[in-house]
């Protein structure tokens, strides 16, 4: 007699994963088991599910219980006692029944219904399942699941793609590629921990996140292309759109604008005032957003403020470049800045860190899950643990990008992390004893050492995490999203690393 408890092994476990399956608790209940069994092979399914469960279910499942059963087949007629409403009830001839129709039941003999409602890319979805699976953070996650997540994710994504437009316009922009991956991250890492973030929530952040990247692409497309010699005047206009008073809010709804169309040029080129009306919308939308509005004067004072950094220290960048651009740049190979305004670790969890965006997304995010009224992390302690938390993972967040994109950079002339004299002194060590290197043994040392900083900031990233979530008495629900958020923001980093996702210049 199998124990209670007791799942009989599946000779097919290699190719599917069912150890993290939602449990169904089998037990030695012969009749429990031939409902397992029973209803799935002969249900009608409707749309979405059908199209997951056919895909998604091991078929080891149902052989498997099956081969329970015919294991067991002098027990087929010991049903255990059951509640039926008030009554306590057991049939001989009715477990019989059910184990005899369980293992006549084709397997997996699925019947869809609704099909044509939804469209779910079988092949993309396989793709990038396989791609994620490779990855360090979803390496563990049942195949199952991944995929799920993942169709969840191709859900959400025509939606996200019709705001692509509201605030920044794609002038001069290749396909923004990156934008299916951001449904993508987020439902991904949202089912890592069990559903954290709420689905209004999480949709809020997909679209921080695209709008993150687009203005990214503005300002590098736009600002840097166009106006750097008026640099200081929109380093201005950047602190006069973040202190005046918000306008309007931007949109009237969660779906579409209020009443703006997409901005368009007037001419041939960029100006000022193409650039204020487009910067004028994005800070708009983050400083009247409903979450914002609600939190304490002291957190929106914050959130204007990391804005304002993040803008500017895309400015910043932009003329740390210039002066690297003015040097000799070496096409194939890295070549060191010559003139950085402070050393690579004063830069990186500075300017760096801040133009990747995640400090303001952070504070953003605290107001999206605080209640009405009050701040998501209370008192000293919560409040500087969290920005420690959040300033190593934004510095290793740009640690692992500049690591996946060394080729794009040195291509587009960008500067890079391995740009700084700290990286470059690596090609020299040794040169004294007569130990020359090849460029690319110079190279690999220069990601090892890239690759060595950044997994340290990862480890002060969860050291910090760790006493906040142990040593301040942090709500278990703001726990369980602060996991969730660090997750997406490394897995950007770890998608980097294994392929380059930004959009080109034209």
């Amino acid at each position: 007699m199998i124990p209670p408890g007791h799942v009989p092994s599946l000779s097919h476990r290699s190719n599917h994963d069912t150890s993290c399956l939602p449990s169904p608790n089998w037990t030695s209940n012969v009749l429990y088991r031939n409902i397992r069994i029973g209803l799935p092979s002969s249900a009608k399914v409707p749309f979405c599910i059908h199209t997951v469960t056919v895909q998604l279910l091991p078929t080891t499942l149902i052989i498997g219980g099956r081969a329970f059963l015919e294991a067991n087949i002098g027990q087929w007629d010991k049903g255990e006692t059951i509640w039926v409403e008030k009554v306590s009830y057991s049939s001989a001839v009715l477990s019989n029944a059910y184990c005899i129709s369980a293992v006549q039941a084709p397997t997996l003999a699925w019947t869809a219904t609704g099909d044509s409602l939804i469209n779910i890319p079988s092949k993309a979805i396989s793709k990038f399942a396989q791609f994620y699976s490779c990855l360090p953070l979803f390496a563990h996650e049942p195949s199952w699941r991944l995929r799920f997540s993942l169709i969840e994710g191709s859900l959400w994504f025509p939606r996200l793609a019709a705001r692509r437009l509201d605030i920044f316009p794609r002038t001069n922009m290749e396909e923004d590629k990156y934008l299916q991956y951001i449904p993508q991250t987020w439902t991904m890492s949202n089912s890592l921990h069990d559903g954290a973030l709420e689905p209004d929530l999480m949709w809020e952040m997909m679209v921080i996140s695209m709008l993150n990247y687009q203005a990214d692409e503005f300002l590098e497309a736009v600002v840097e292309e166009h106006l750097m010699d008026q640099i200081d005047a929109v380093s201005a206009l950047v602190e006069r759109l973040c202190d005046d008073s918000p306008a309007e809010p931007v949109f009237s709804d969660v779906d579409g604008p209020a009443a703006n169309q997409p901005i368009s040029l007037n001419g041939d080129k960029p100006d000022m005032h193409h650039v204020e009306q487009v910067l004028r919308r994005f800070v708009t939308y983050l400083l009247t957003h409903p979450a914002v509005v609600r939190s304490p004067p002291s957190v929106q004072r914050t959130l204007r403020r990391e804005l304002k950094v993040f803008i500017l220290a895309h400015l910043a960048h932009a003329q740390d470049k210039a002066r690297f651009r003015a040097q000799t740049l070496a096409a194939d190979r890295t070549t060191e800045f010559a003139s950085p305004r402070s050393s690579y670790y004063t830069w990186v969890r500075s300017t760096s860190a801040d133009h990747t965006s995640c400090p303001y997304s952070f504070h953003f995010l605290s107001c999206l899950i605080a209640k009405p009224g009050e701040p998501a992390f209370k008192g000293p302690r919560q409040r500087y643990l969290a920005e420690d938390m959040c300033r190593h993972l934004a510095t290793m967040c740009r640690q692992y990008n500049d690591y996946g994109s060394i080729a794009r950079d040195r291509a587009e002339k960008n500067l890079n992390s391995v740009n700084f004299p700290e990286f470059c002194a690596v090609g020299v060590e040794g040169a004294s004893a007569g130990l020359k290197k090849t460029v690319v043994q110079v190279e690999q040392k220069m990601k090892g050492e890239l690759m060595w900083v950044a997994e340290y900031e990862r480890e002060c990233c969860m050291a910090a995490l760790d006493r906040l979530e142990n040593e301040t008495g942090l709500d278990a629900r703001t726990k369980r999203i602060l996991r969730m958020f660090v997750d997406v923001t490394d897995s950007y980093g770890q998608i980097y690393v294994a392929r380059d996702i930004a959009s080109r210049m034209r």
